[in-house]
């Protein structure tokens, strides 16, 4: 996973925004408790602070374990100080939790749903420097975002992700007629209005010949955990 900073205005405890014990700068990390080793505390500046990184990652010790725990993104201080956290309800996942930028200034989002590495449901939020949602994209045309990659481009769209099952006819390469399979899907969207600006579908376009799949012997419906492209 890659790790990023995320640049702080100067916090106002009366308003409930915690401050960095040495700065601004706070190490982000997914589901709790991945901690950055060899970072420096940094003095605060306006601008983004840079987060060394040791090519070992640190142990990870887990304190409480269970079900009910919870989990979600986090962002912890370079001493292992929880700074912020976003539990996520029972049975969801939280993936991609990173920093972006969107209307110019700095932004964390992550993907939040279900079924996360087969076929997954759920939707990206955007959140702002006090830890405020700001907004939220769900896909469009009946598709429901995965949690593979959210990207927020320059001009305030969002690139998502999300997959669907269709039947295809795979015996021109020695398949079933039937096959069930997964394609994958690429939309862009905008932001502020959830309106699709271009939507992609790797049918006709990737062969299924180029599947990381084998062919099955017999037509079956396509495994959630696993995609046929």
């Amino acid at each position: 996973m890659a790790v990023k900073a995320f640049s702080f205005r100067a916090a106002d405890r009366r308003r409930g925004r915690p401050r960095h014990a040495c700065g601004v700068a706070a190490v982000i990390v997914v589901s709790a408790v991945i901690a950055a080793a060899g970072t420096a505390c940094t003095a605060a500046s306006s601008g983004p602070v840079a987060v060394g990184l040791t090519s070992t990652p640190p142990a990870v010790m887990v304190l409480k374990q269970g079900a009910g725990n919870g989990g979600g993104p986090e962002i912890i201080s370079n001493t292992g100080k929880v700074i912020w956290s976003h539990a996520v309800p029972a049975g969801d996942s939280a993936t991609d939790f990173r920093t972006q930028t969107y209307q110019g200034k700095p932004v964390l989002t992550w993907w939040q749903g279900t079924g996360f590495g087969g076929l997954s449901s759920g939707t990206d939020y955007i959140y702002n420097d006090r830890y405020q949602q700001i907004a939220e994209v769900n896909a469009g045309n009946g598709y429901s975002a995965d949690g593979h990659e959210f990207l927020i481009t320059p001009w305030n769209a969002a690139l998502v992700l999300a997959y669907t099952t269709a039947t295809a006819n795979l015996a021109s390469i020695g398949g079933p007629a039937d096959q069930a399979v997964i394609d994958g899907v690429v939309q862009e969207i905008d932001i502020s209005t959830g309106r699709v600006l271009f939507q992609w579908n790797s049918a006709g376009h990737v062969p299924y010949r180029d599947s990381r799949n084998p062919l099955p012997g017999s037509a079956a419906p396509a495994t959630p955990g696993r995609s046929t492209r």
